[in-house]
């Protein structure tokens, strides 16, 4: 799926509502309320695990993406850190912090000028966060 930083990934834009167009093309379900940390937010992913939308207040607030983040013309997923510094003309960010997702230790890193968390094992991204919850949930 493409990124535009700040606005959207594919068809689905930050901080509005989440259209029944986007729900159709993503095949895009609600998710089981146990799985969300705040009460006041639901979800939305697909059955292949590829796209988790978060919204809050009405509004679509943060976007997972588990297999394709698309910024210009590159995957940044499999890509490495630095890589992704690079295309985005930032500096390489620190380390924020280590979490477990299942069985796995990842590492993750925060680019809080493009409201973005990127996900790491073994040195490549596998996973991407993208929206302003992101950032204000990691700065809490």
């Amino acid at each position: 799926m493409i990124w535009i930083p700040l606005k959207s990934v594919g068809i689905i834009e930050f901080s509005v509502p989440l259209g029944k167009d986007a729900v159709d093309l993503y095949g895009l379900i609600r998710q089981p309320a146990e799985d969300i940390e705040c009460v006041n937010r639901k979800a939305y992913g697909d059955v292949d695990g590829k796209i988790r939308v978060y919204i809050e207040n009405n509004v679509v607030d943060a976007i997972g993406c588990y297999e394709s983040c698309i910024y210009n013309g590159k995957n940044l997923i499999g890509s490495s850190i630095a890589e992704v510094a690079q295309r985005l003309g930032v500096p390489v960010p620190e380390l924020d912090d280590q979490v477990w997702i299942g069985d796995t230790l990842q590492d993750f890193y925060a680019i809080p000028e493009y409201e973005l968390l990127l996900w790491v094992l073994d040195g490549v991204i596998v996973s991407v966060s993208c929206g302003p919850e992101i950032v204000e949930e990691e700065a809490m």
